[in-house]
């Protein structure tokens, strides 16, 4: 696009935005609205982005948990099957006291390991005092009982003993014949499953659980501290469902209130469900303080818009005023230079690349100033010198704009040249610098001209031949001789 053209443009709609009152409220709003949305949106999307990590890290620490509890159980599985094993070969002469005189079983873990008879009575044990006497009632004696099997049983502890729950690893142990010989039981310490908590990385208000898929039974801790069988988590066993899930639970689901990122993992090797909370309080308390924060900054934008638009439509206000005192003095001055008998014309200089000037554009006239050039008003405006006129007169213009950029105005009388389209003989020409443009008055002196030249003829030549009069010759002749003496010449006087 061209310089000019742009300029045009530019100044298109700066008038059209100095034209209206509400430009600047109006933008101020949409400023405004745009703020806050802006400010919505990023605050929704971070929203988002910590639930989604939420879940994923809670997944994967369910994940984490399960492994944990996994390796945990195996090691209670391999020494029931160690016990088990040395029970039933060596059957009465086996006796923990041996091995609490040697060390085993001295890990605060272990509440107590034991051996029950076919009749669920008990036949030894590291703790003898702690210990139930009989578990003959026990639903998980029966259960060893009743089935020819040997896998792990774990369970709930159903009583507390010394105001504390424990969970309980039991497996069948057989006779010569394959028969019932009664159980190995290990009273273990819950808080040795739930050691996997750390404030650092499920912070103060998470959890985590270890339910069990036989019984529904369940140990977990929270960053108060261990729960008994009045759990934290209150889902049925049934709400976990047959697959691995993370999601949001309402605080309806928990007994404390909190709201928490809940992920569980089963596991395949026994029957349990690992499960992790995240507190969505905790999580979103980052959140909360940087969306405050904020909040606050589009409030002080907001005010900060407010307060420009208060001063700008002041500032356009003014301006405008300003404008229509400009365009009434305008109108004045159009209908003076309109009823006037010269000339008025403003151009704006043309630069070529090199900047130098090498024509102008009509940008405003009279139409008396258009008649000199015989056309109208409008359709000189918007015209190149050049193109309405010859080059001399162009190129005496741009001579006279130099003089006249370095003091301020300039006033010659000139003959027109031959190639003007100008319809005058001779002009006054009076210019004055206008910013970067050129005020031009041109006034029509051809008749004084014409005068003055026909007073010059009937002083100095005879009104009858045409011939050069006494007059003349007194005012000649001096001169003559002068330039004859000077140059060493003869002269000759004819008459």
């Amino acid at each position: 696009m061209r310089p000019d053209r742009m300029k045009n443009r530019l100044s298109s709609i700066k008038a059209c935005v100095h034209s209206s009152l509400l430009f600047w409220p109006a933008l101020s709003l949409i400023a405004i609205a745009l703020l806050w949305t802006m400010s919505a949106v990023r605050t929704a999307n971070e929203r988002t982005t910590l639930e989604q990590t939420a879940i994923h890290d809670a997944a994967s620490s369910a994940e984490a948990y399960e492994h944990f509890l996994s390796r945990s159980i195996g090691q209670m599985d391999q020494v029931t099957m160690q016990l088990k094993f040395q029970w039933e070969h060596s059957r009465e002469k086996f006796r923990f006291e041996e091995l609490n005189q040697q060390g085993v079983f001295t890990d605060a873990a272990f509440i107590s390991v034991s051996i029950y008879g076919r009749d669920g009575s008990l036949q030894t044990s590291t703790k003898i005092a702690s210990t139930p006497m009989s578990l003959a009632n026990a639903d998980f004696f029966a259960f060893h009982k009743n089935n020819i099997s040997t896998a792990l049983k774990i369970t709930v502890a159903a009583v507390s003993q010394a105001s504390r729950r424990f969970l309980q690893f039991s497996r069948r142990l057989d006779g010569p014949d394959d028969t019932f010989d009664g159980m190995v039981v290990l009273n273990i310490d819950p808080d040795y499953f739930t050691s996997f908590y750390s404030a650092h990385s499920l912070g103060n208000a998470g959890l985590v659980a270890m339910v069990l898929v036989e019984s529904d039974g369940r140990i977990e801790k929270d960053g108060i501290g261990m729960q008994g069988l009045g759990p934290i988590v209150t889902m049925p066993l049934p709400a976990f469902g047959s697959e691995d899930e993370a999601r949001v639970w309402t605080r309806k689901q928990y007994a404390d209130g909190q709201q928490r990122f809940l992920a569980w993992k089963r596991s395949r090797s026994y029957p349990f469900i690992a499960v992790v909370g995240l507190s969505r309080a905790e999580i979103f308390s980052s959140l909360a303080t940087v969306s405050e924060n904020r909040n606050n900054n589009s409030l002080l934008g907001t005010f900060a818009l407010l307060v420009f638009a208060a001063v700008a439509t002041r500032l356009s206000w003014r301006l405008k005023s300003r404008q229509k005192e400009q365009e009434a003095i305008r109108a004045a001055y159009r209908t003076a230079t309109e009823q006037a008998t010269d000339g008025f014309y403003l151009l704006l200089p043309v630069q070529d690349d090199h900047r130098r000037i090498t024509d102008f554009q009509f940008q405003d006239c009279n139409e008396q100033g258009a008649s000199f050039f015989g056309v109208s008003q409008s359709e000189l405006l918007g015209k190149r010198l050049s193109g309405v006129s010859g080059a001399s007169l162009n190129s005496w213009l741009i001579d006279r704009y130099a003089r006249t950029k370095a003091s301020g105005t300039y006033e010659e009388e000139v003959q027109t040249p031959s190639d003007s389209a100008l319809q005058l003989a001779w002009i006054n020409c009076k210019l004055a610098r206008a910013g970067d443009s050129l005020a031009i008055t041109l006034q029509d002196i051809s008749r004084h001209k014409l005068h003055e030249q026909q007073l010059l003829r009937l002083a100095n030549e005879d009104a009858l031949t045409g011939l050069p009069n006494r007059y003349w010759l007194n005012q000649h002749l001096p001169d003559a001789l002068v330039r004859a003496a000077k140059n060493n010449s003869a002269m000759a006087l004819l008459f």
